[in-house]
């Protein structure tokens, strides 16, 4: 089934674009955005997306310009002339604060010294960004990208940075980075999810051509649930919604990727 009719029935859709569609290298202005990113951020915007998160630091200036002319709000461009800040965005009389963060530990390239160089999380300066956001705002989401991603495993790390933020107010965590699914959590009754993989550029694996999209379920000013929508990339690499059984088979392997807990 056709995955436009669920994404247009939610209030607020946020996506993940992992990479953009110029090679062209950002410049100190704004260049006009190329046809084949307005076609992108058009098609992105006509499916219903609201916010696409830049974070994995692969798309330039010219793919963030296409995509707000697209009308479309974006947040975690590594681009220096992109706004670093959250992104607050008022929905059904909500607040709801989105902060992107980036773990790179990616080894330089010696022979390029214009490469960017590893930018590692700082966990206790996010955990202060999310406390103020949380005393802000209704609700708080934290999208944490992890690059290399080392695996379809969680990095200790990365789960002890994603618990530290739900303990310091985030409402949910959404990891992302690994090429395939990499479980989920509940941490303090909070969403933590280590990777959902991605609805395009799978692969032969199964396990790569399977991801989720994922509906968390607000009641008042609270996330009370959530739902996990099973996507199957076909033979084409065309993504579709699962049927009941290949959910049920996913949703197993995804519980088996949970965390170990010490209070569990």
């Amino acid at each position: 089934a056709s995955l436009a009719p669920l994404i247009a029935s939610l209030d607020l859709t946020i996506g993940n674009l992992g990479s953009g569609t110029s090679a062209a290298t950002p410049t100190a202005s704004t260049p006009a955005a190329s046809s084949g990113e307005s076609a992108l951020a058009s098609a992105l915007a006509d499916a219903g997306f609201d916010v696409i998160s830049l974070i994995t630091g692969e798309s330039d200036d010219q793919t963030d310009r296409a995509l707000r002319e697209a009308g479309l709000e974006t947040i975690g461009s590594q681009s220096p002339n992109s706004s670093q800040e959250p992104l607050i965005i008022e929905r059904n009389g909500l607040r709801i604060a989105i902060v992107a963060a980036r773990n790179d530990t990616t080894v330089p390239d010696p022979t390029n010294p214009e490469g960017a160089s590893p930018t590692p999380l700082d966990p206790v300066a996010l955990a202060d960004e999310v406390q103020r956001l949380a005393a802000e705002t209704d609700l708080v989401i934290v999208l944490l990208h992890v690059d290399p991603a080392g695996g379809d495993e969680p990095d200790p790390d990365m789960i002890a940075a994603a618990r530290l933020a739900i303990d310091s107010g985030a409402d949910a965590v959404v990891m992302t980075g690994a090429a395939g699914v990499s479980g989920m959590e509940s941490y303090r009754d909070q969403p933590v999810l280590y990777g959902l993989g991605g609805l395009t550029g799978g692969g032969e694996a199964v396990e790569t051509r399977q991801s989720a999209i994922v509906e968390f379920v607000c009641h008042g000013d609270r996330l009370v649930g959530l739902r996990l929508h099973g996507i199957e990339q076909d033979a084409r690499g065309q993504p579709r919604l699962m049927t009941e059984a290949e959910r049920a088979a996913f949703l197993d392997r995804l519980w088996r990727k949970m965390p170990e807990r010490e209070d569990r």
